[in-house]
């Protein structure tokens, strides 16, 4: 109602773009988002709510060019940084050092640290940037010369680049997504050693994601949903859960219905290593989904009504990660039906 009474507001279209991206109507929210953008061309807030929009509709020109507004919203999760040399413009790298740096979250890194090797075959040396959890494993990424802290000192380098860009620089579309696996080769024992038997699946849960996140409350099930899994026959549980909601499984751990890896998980190569043990994983949209599906490991992601843009829209299937399969919300807060999904595949074996 507000935008019929004033149609040459851009916040009202923004808003109501958002409000129409939340129900998942995504050409109506984009025809808002793109008439926000044309009222204000400045409207940082607009442009990148366009981005995100786009990026769902499968539309990556637009999308990722829009994505760079980012760095000028005012509640952006990440806080823009000078890097004190030139951002890298996918010109010509041979012979270059490049910075390759992490923003946003845990997942983001995992998803993208696969363009390092893309990187490094024009001819440059790749130094990555990451959290101090990601640092062994993204180690393990093809074309990564160094990999140093978040709050480390660089060493010399020529120009630099968010990992998150590298898909504009260096020119993604949807039928472009460099999309083999395994690009993450983590080597070594396991924490924990798990048992195997004939016939037996050895499969691993997440249900919960970092509680900062600010859709954390869309994408995390509660424990108790997730644990109408534990019944299905033929199949050992093994929690991949860390953080506040590990304990989450402790009465299940202690009657036996579940093993909990917490204990044993230093950081992500601990879990990559703990990953390949398993013949499955089923998680909540997180960083543990994009790790197995960046090792290659078989995974099941369970995904909210309105989806987060790397899923699409519609569809079982991932364009990112070969070896996953999406399972769906068809109603705003009902993980109920999606599990029972879960359940009766998982059963079938």
């Amino acid at each position: 109602r507000a935008s019929e009474l004033n149609r040459g507001h851009e916040a009202v279209r923004l808003n109501l773009g958002l409000a129409l991206q939340e129900q998942n109507r995504i050409p109506d929210a984009l025809n808002q988002l793109r008439e926000a953008v044309r009222l204000q061309p400045m409207h940082a807030e607009a442009h990148f709510a366009l981005a995100l929009a786009s990026l769902l509709s499968g539309d990556f020109e637009t999308g990722f060019r829009e994505y760079e507004w980012r760095w000028q919203c005012k509640d952006f999760s990440t806080v823009p940084r000078d890097f004190g040399k030139p951002v890298w413009d996918g010109s010509d790298a041979m012979g270059r050092t490049i910075l390759l740096h992490a923003e946003q979250g845990w997942g983001d890194t995992l998803q993208f640290i696969r363009y390092a090797q893309f990187v490094a075959a024009r001819g440059a040396k790749v130094i990555v940037e990451a959290p101090l959890p990601l640092m062994r494993i993204v180690n393990t990424a093809p074309g990564v010369d160094r990999v140093v802290a978040r709050g480390e000192a660089w060493p010399e380098f020529d120009v630099h680049a968010s990992l998150m860009s590298l898909p504009r620089i260096l020119g993604t579309r949807v039928e472009s997504i460099p999309a083999q696996v395994p690009y993450l080769f983590p080597l070594g024992r396991p924490p924990r050693a798990l048992a195997r038997e004939p016939g037996v699946r050895n499969v691993g849960l997440v249900w919960a994601g970092g509680p900062a996140h600010k859709k954390d409350h869309l994408r995390s099930v509660k424990f108790a949903e997730m644990s109408a899994l534990l019944q299905t026959p033929g199949c050992r549980f093994h929690s991949l859960q860390v953080g506040p909601r590990a304990g989450d499984c402790a009465d299940a751990a202690a009657r036996g219905a579940i093993v909990d890896l917490a204990p044993s998980l230093g950081d992500f190569f601990d879990t990559a290593l703990q990953m390949q043990q398993l013949d499955l994983v089923i998680s909540i949209d997180t960083a543990v989904a994009h790790l197995a599906g960046a090792l290659g490991v078989p995974v099941w992601i369970l995904i909210p009504f309105t989806p987060d843009w790397r899923w699409g829209t519609t569809g079982a299937t991932s364009a990112w990660y070969p070896t996953a399969k999406l399972f769906r919300q068809k109603t705003r807060g009902d993980w109920s039906s999606v599990i029972a999904d879960v359940a009766r595949e998982l059963a079938a074996g």
